[in-house]
């Protein structure tokens, strides 16, 4: 899936594009997508997003083993930021604010 956005540092606002699929999240009743966003590239400090979003189900411990119940929720999302010119990188936690 394709998507596009904006983000915002300060008093600079640069467009972003790029793809959302399933991403990999090695936890028992947890579900993992992967966004990868990129700025345009005519900045020098322009870059690449790597977003990891996870939402997680409540566990119930079973004799057949676990057993994953009802709605994702919990979701967290973390991610990098790489320069195009290699010369910066940035990690980050993403928080709900609505």
């Amino acid at each position: 899936m394709s998507f596009f956005g904006y983000n915002s540092l300060d008093n600079n606002r640069r467009p972003l594009s790029g793809t959302f699929k399933n991403g990999i999240w090695d936890q028992p009743c947890s579900k993992a997508f992967q966004a990868t966003l990129n700025e345009p590239g005519d900045d020098k400090w322009d870059g690449v997003f790597s977003i990891k979003f996870v939402g997680y189900q409540s566990m119930e411990e079973t004799d057949e083993g676990l057993d994953c119940d009802g709605p994702y929720f919990g979701a967290e999302a973390m991610g990098s930021w790489k320069s195009n010119n290699g010369k910066l990188t940035r990690e980050f936690n993403l928080e709900k604010v609505w």
